[in-house]
């Protein structure tokens, strides 16, 4: 099971880093963004810095709602086999009863 967890974990994080690239090449093309100076215009009067420190908040800020992403996501996966096996089970109750009730006479 831990081998499966980081093989999803390892697919996510594909998943995620790729999409994350073709987010920032469609920043960079102007495909995504478009700025209106009257909403926006905060963002010119900051310093380089202040700007570069925004965007390393927001980056940590993705990492770490992905990592929970991945963590939910692995989660629902057990839940699901969880609700599976139980499905399992009480279809073999079923069975194992209906084949009962059909042999007695």
């Amino acid at each position: 099971m831990n081998k499966e967890k980081q093989l999803l974990e390892d697919l996510l994080s594909n998943i995620y880093h790729s999409y994350n690239e073709n987010l920032r090449n469609k920043v960079e093309e102007g495909e995504l963004i478009k700025i209106d100076d009257a909403e926006n215009g905060d963002f010119f009067d900051m310093e380089v810095n202040d700007l570069i420190q925004i965007k390393n908040d927001l980056d940590d800020t993705v990492s770490q709602l992905s990592h929970k992403l991945v963590r939910l996501i692995g989660r629902q996966k057990e839940m699901e086999n969880s609700i599976s096996h139980n499905c399992d089970v009480v279809s073999a109750i079923l069975q194992a009863y209906s084949s009962k009730k059909q042999l007695v006479p």
